[in-house]
């Protein structure tokens, strides 16, 4: 029996090359395994064959329990991946406005993730959603966000694919020669990866852009190019929708019997139910053509009408229309007016039924686009809320919708303290009294990002911030050297170079041409704590327990321009730095040294041993 892992790899290539029937043995494998995992990826699995199959109903069932089971399962990431396949099956059946909510969905949960690559997908897809919908500069505008996304990614296939997209949407324009270089540059990156089927669908999409200028010989080059990659690689799907596109470019050209010596090809590929219904819809106008201009005029009627059929009862209109049109042609050519005003009435009904579907669509699409602006919009304003008010790494905790609150083995607290504040400060306007904090603080704030140290709150002149292992990679921009030291080491640096960097207090200057020097009193200890955010109204992160309490007590009973700090918290650097002893990790760690201040009374916990922690000389 094979791994999960080897089968997930065959569905993804399954789905790489659109092969319905190797989608389903690779779900009848995972049937076997118990997982959450592999019974998702199953459903999955069966859901894009459906899809592939035309069996939009079943293709939509299997991918909303593939949903229910992700979201058990609490896979995100994967349940935003499924939204974007159920986008699709209603993009194909031509409900864009339901396309366009599951695509949204996708994009909030790809943002939501940071899945950058995900989000420029779903931003693809909704661009081709504006652009079945005619509205070619809001496709364009996505299409452009998408670029701008993947370009420093440097996902060469999603970046063609986004450049493909925009070439495609120019072409409609008739912005021939912007839409044919975006396909070459499209063709250019899937050649230096790599890439043949990329390479090959660039291909076919310059053949329909010389196509619909009337290049025939240029377009049957590129088509031909195409199909010969395209039938190395066996991928039946896309050989079949090529040759329809060679026979119908024959046709124009009047080329009858060669385009009649490429129909045995074509049906033998059509007969995968892998390919799309589409395809056969044009294959048989094609073939309808054929079969009038033989005289066959029965026979391109019935084979006009079966692909009605088809078209009605999978609800592709679109298809529906032009079936319709095809055959409102051969009646008038027939003079049966009665076939001519049934076809022509219907042709005309679906045609408005479509319009005025795309109407109320593209008004509901904007009402829905606006809606989830606006949902967006709140969402950054309390996101914007949350980092003002909490740590980053918390408050995206919070974002998420967690309730934090967590417990620590070992956490290194410092508090520090303004000596003289009150006497300072008592005759300076408020206004300078609130400067010279914020100047104070934001320094402080900048030392504890440096060393991977959070800061928990200020009250008045005091400030008090803390480490534990979990939070020493908070900072990823941080060297190795700060990342790898331990809470005591970190707080110990925050420390000292608060008591090193030059504060003055505001005013004029000595006799001597010098300020005051501000002097700062700071207390450390280390031990357990639980941390967690308070608060409906006003949201804080605060940290609990007797280590906070003998940190504060460390503060309170040292001396102005000195750092106390407990036996605990001394031995425990002590140790860290000898663990360190001879690496690199260890020599900014080095420049400090403890000096035994003695016992020392502490409220509440009688007499303790404690330390000076001074920079090394």
């Amino acid at each position: 029996m094979r791994s999960e892992s080897d089968i997930y790899m065959d569905i993804q290539r399954a789905t790489l090359v659109s092969d319905a029937e190797a989608l389903e043995r690779c779900a009848d494998e995972l049937d076997s395994y118990d997982s959450p995992k592999a019974k998702a990826q199953a459903e999955g699995a069966r859901g894009v064959a459906c899809f592939l199959k035309g069996d939009f109903s079943r293709a939509l069932e299997y991918f909303h329990r593939t949903i229910a089971r992700n979201e058990n399962n609490h896979d995100d990431n994967h349940v935003a991946w499924i939204e974007i396949n159920i986008g699709n099956v209603y993009h194909s059946t031509g409900d864009y406005l339901s396309a366009h909510v599951h695509y949204n969905r996708a994009l909030s949960g790809f943002q939501a993730s940071g899945d950058r690559r995900g989000e420029a997908t779903v931003l693809g897809n909704i661009g081709n959603v504006y652009t079945n919908m005619d509205d070619y500069p809001t496709a364009l505008e996505y299409y452009h966000r998408a670029l701008d996304i993947i370009e420093p990614l440097g996902n060469d296939a999603l970046l063609a694919n986004t450049l493909a997209n925009l070439g495609t949407t120019y072409a409609i324009c008739h912005d021939y020669t912007t839409s044919t270089a975006y396909f070459n540059r499209a063709i250019a990156l899937c050649r230096t990866f790599g890439d043949r089927p990329g390479e090959a669908h660039g291909m076919s999409n310059v053949g329909l852009t010389y196509a619909e200028q009337g290049n025939y010989t240029l377009a049957l080059e590129c088509y031909n190019n195409a199909l010969m990659i395209y039938d190395e690689l066996c991928f039946r799907r896309d050989s079949a929708r090529v040759r329809i596109n060679i026979v119908e470019t024959y046709l124009k050209m009047g080329l009858d019997d060669v385009a009649q010596a490429e129909m045995p090809r074509i049906d033998n590929l059509l007969s995968s139910q892998s390919v799309e219904p589409g395809a056969r819809s044009t294959h048989a106008i094609n073939r309808a053509t054929l079969q009038e201009r033989t005289y066959d005029v029965d026979g391109a009627i019935t084979t006009l009408r079966l692909a009605l059929e088809e078209a009605q009862t999978l609800g592709m209109r679109s298809h529906a229309t032009t079936l319709h049109k095809a055959l409102r042609e051969i009646a008038l050519r027939q003079n049966n007016l009665a076939e001519y005003v049934h076809h022509n009435n219907e042709f005309t009904r679906i045609t408005e039924e479509i319009r005025g579907k795309d109407t109320a669509a593209k008004m509901a699409i904007q009402a829905k686009q606006r809606e989830i602006d606006a949902e967006r919009q709140q969402i950054e304003k309390q996101l914007a809320v949350l980092y003002s008010a909490l740590p980053k790494h918390i408050a995206e905790r919070v974002a998420s919708g967690e309730q934090v609150n967590d417990h620590y083995d070992n956490a290194a607290v410092m508090f520090l303290d303004i000596v003289g504040f009150t006497s300072n400060t008592s005759h300076m306007p408020p206004t300078d009294v609130v400067k010279m904090l914020e100047s104070i603080f934001s320094t402080i704030d900048s030392i504890c990002d440096k060393h991977s140290v959070t800061k928990i709150k200020t009250i008045g002149d005091s400030y008090m911030c803390f480490a534990t292992e979990g939070n020493r990679e908070l900072d990823i921009g941080n060297s190795s050297e700060q990342r790898a030291a331990s809470p005591e080491q970190r707080v110990a640096a925050v420390a000292l170079a608060v008591q090193q960097t030059e504060f003055y207090w505001p005013g004029e200057a000595s006799p001597e041409g010098s300020l005051e020097r501000l002097r700062f009193r700071i207390g450390i200890h280390r031990g357990p704590a639980t941390a967690g955010v308070i608060g409906t109204q006003r949201l804080q992160y605060d940290v609990w327990g007797d280590t906070v309490n003998v940190a504060s007590r460390m503060e309170s009973t040292g001396e102005p321009g000195r750092i106390q700090v407990s036996s605990a918290f001394a031995e425990q650097l002590r140790l860290a730095v000898a663990e360190k002893e001879g690496t690199a990790n260890s020599n900014s760690q080095q420049q400090q040294k403890l000096t035994e201040r003695g016992e020392v009374n502490i409220k509440g916990k009688g007499t303790m041993t404690t330390y000076w922690l001074e920079p090394s000389e």
